[in-house]
């Protein structure tokens, strides 16, 4: 059930099934790396290769061409200030900017769902529309540790009435447009939420082998009466959980002899001794288990720890002759009480084969999770744990939230040689604590170029390329007290004024700056699957004999073959291409771009599918 994975798993779990076109994704996750969302289309559009460290190959055209095929169909969902702090000098970031929707946390705690819902539509007419929510425990990043990642599928339903076990789900997303940071929402990411609200309800999902019923829990929600986790009858119970708080491990479980607490290292210190007695077992990851150290996941409404290994969360409970297993993103703190928003799912079975005994199975054969672990044994001499770095730290995650909510906005104006300037707005009525530091820039932009913020009505930044223009703003904030020092770099996706209306086709112009370059999109559009991905990009990129100005003699035969292939399977791509080349072709120097003698090969093709009215 804990495999050590990579976002390997993750990628592989968000493909469309065969016979599917993904038409809807929304993702929802407390931190995310811009980085690691680009690279999520590729699942969609089949491109499945990958580097020597086992992360997505991040060509820069593959990428490009999966996020201009899906971007229009994706929304990310995040708390607002915690999206990292991409490398400068992202071309690509233009295109993710309406796909990030940031959300303001609840007072007393933090948005912290990880999970994406899929819809899918078959290619045969007839058949139903199809569902798949994936439930994660790890956010939307590169960080490696051991995580649980539950698959469900189901079809949609035609009927009135809610499903019981997924009306959670349909509440849950509808909360989405009510937290979102800035109102109102945009327009398609309002119309997706409500579509896949009023869809999920009616969809029941399979609970995977060997359970038998599976439903949601939307935690943290409603705003004035927030529901927490009750776990109901339990004989005996099994906590697996990175983060923990007493209050949560005595009032949700009550544990006694039989139970089992399983933590990272670090947590289970700072837990008090005469707590951890109360269960039976308490354990950590065995040495051999531990993973690479993921990095804080800047939980700060929970006691922080530095990941090393086990982000996983899970509580397995024996009721009679059942069991019932949740899983999802709530750690063992008052999370699960109701003061974070979280999204978990639960799922029965029997508890011989779901059970706390069936979980820790220690059998080899069985890889079972005891033999990860090793007993865990509280220090005679504890004494409560006293960070003071923790103040900064949850002095700088209060300036997140407070520069998020402060009204920030930019505006561009056209420069000089074709160059725009920027001015960052806002910052005069940001009150920050004495001591902190906060600076401010496009993220595009090096760290060096960052100004401050803090009571200025503007900042300026001048002589931008269009591809520099981003709504993505970087901030470095720092904050000095009693001889201690701790900083933060965090990303605000903010509104935008007076960006170029030929934004897009600058930024296509800037990433296809030859004609080479032109043709491997090309080639990558009209793709079916991950296989072809390689052998395209190969052709395209000169081994297959293509020169530099126009279509080699085998460059231009696999062209016309993928049009051809494509007009007669997936004619919808013959018009994908035709809206690229229309892109080109609005100005001068992205015609040039256009391969001599593409139009021979194109326009036959184009004639076809024209004809049979695609």
């Amino acid at each position: 059930m804990l495999e050590p994975r990579d976002r390997r798993l993750l990628l592989d779990a968000l493909r469309p099934p065969e016979g599917h076109m993904l038409t809807d994704a929304l993702g929802v996750t407390y931190t995310l790396d811009l980085l690691a969302l680009l690279t999520t289309p590729l699942s969609f559009a089949l491109f499945d290769w990958e580097d020597a460290e086992g992360r997505p190959v991040a060509d820069p055209l593959a990428v490009l061409e999966a996020i201009r095929r899906h971007a229009d169909r994706m929304h990310v969902f995040c708390q607002a200030g915690m999206i990292r702090v991409p490398p400068a000098d992202q071309r690509l970031l233009g295109w993710l900017e309406p796909c990030v929707v940031e959300v303001r946390p609840p007072p007393e705690g933090i948005f912290h769902p990880k999970a994406w819902i899929l819809r899918f539509e078959s290619e045969s007419e007839g058949e139903p529309v199809r569902y798949r929510v994936l439930v994660s425990t790890r956010n939307l990043t590169f960080d490696r540790s051991w995580d649980t990642l539950l698959v469900l599928e189901g079809e949609l339903r035609e009927r009135t009435n809610s499903v019981r076990a997924s009306a959670p789900l349909a509440e849950f997303l509808r909360d989405l447009s009510r937290r979102a940071l800035h109102q109102p929402m945009p327009e398609r990411a309002a119309a997706q939420v409500e579509r896949l609200a009023d869809e999920v309800r009616r969809v029941i999902f399979d609970p995977p082998a060997p359970f038998e019923e599976v439903w949601f829990e939307a935690l943290g929600i409603p705003e004035g009466r927030p529901r927490g986790l009750d776990v109901g009858r339990a004989d005996r119970a099994l906590v697996v959980s990175p983060f923990l708080t007493p209050d949560a491990l005595l009032k949700v479980f009550e544990p006694a002899e039989g139970d089992i607490l399983v933590s990272t290292a670090e947590a289970l210190d700072a837990v008090p001794p005469d707590v951890l007695q109360r269960f039976g077992r308490v354990y950590s990851l065995a040495e051999g288990a531990e993973g690479e150290t993921a990095g804080a996941e800047a939980e700060r409404a929970e006691p922080q720890t530095l990941l090393s290994g086990l982000h996983a969360k899970l509580y397995v409970v024996d009721q009679g002759w059942g069991a019932t297993v949740w899983t999802g993103s709530a750690n063992a703190t008052g999370s699960l009480m109701g003061k974070s928003v979280e999204l978990l799912v639960g799922l029965k079975g029997k508890r011989s084969k779901c059970g706390v005994d069936a979980f820790l199975a220690s059998d080899a054969r069985e890889r079972g999770f005891l033999g990860l672990l090793t007993p865990f044994e509280p220090r005679a001499d504890w004494t409560p744990p006293k960070d003071p770095r923790r103040g900064l730290e949850d002095a700088l995650d209060a300036l997140r939230t407070a520069v998020a909510v402060a009204g920030l906005g930019l505006r561009v104006t056209q420069g000089a040689n074709d160059a725009f300037d920027v001015e960052v707005l806002g910052g005069a009525g940001l009150e920050v604590p004495e001591g902190v530091g906060l600076t401010g820039r496009p993220a595009t932009l090096r760290g060096e170029a960052g100004r401050p913020v803090v009571g200025e009505p503007s900042i300026r930044f001048e002589g931008l390329s269009a591809a520099a223009l981003t709504s993505f703003l970087a901030f470095h904030a720092t904050i000095a007290r009693g001889g201690h020092r701790a900083e933060a770099d965090f990303v605000l996706n903010v509104p935008a004024e007076g960006m170029p209306a030929d934004r897009r086709d600058r930024l296509l112009r800037d990433v296809l700056h030859d004609r080479r370059s032109v043709l491997r999109l090309l080639l990558l559009l009209l793709a079916e699957s991950g296989a072809d991905v390689q052998h395209l990009l190969d052709v395209g990129g000169g081994k297959g004999g293509a020169d530099a100005d126009g279509l080699g003699a085998l460059a231009g035969e696999d062209l016309f073959e993928q049009l051809v292939r494509a007009l007669h399977r997936r004619p919808e791509r013959i018009g994908e291409v035709r809206d690229l080349v229309h892109e080109l072709r609005r100005t001068p120097e992205g015609a040039a771009l256009l391969p001599e003698g593409f139009d021979a090969v194109f326009e036959p093709v184009l004639a076809a599918w024209k004809e049979v009215g695609a």
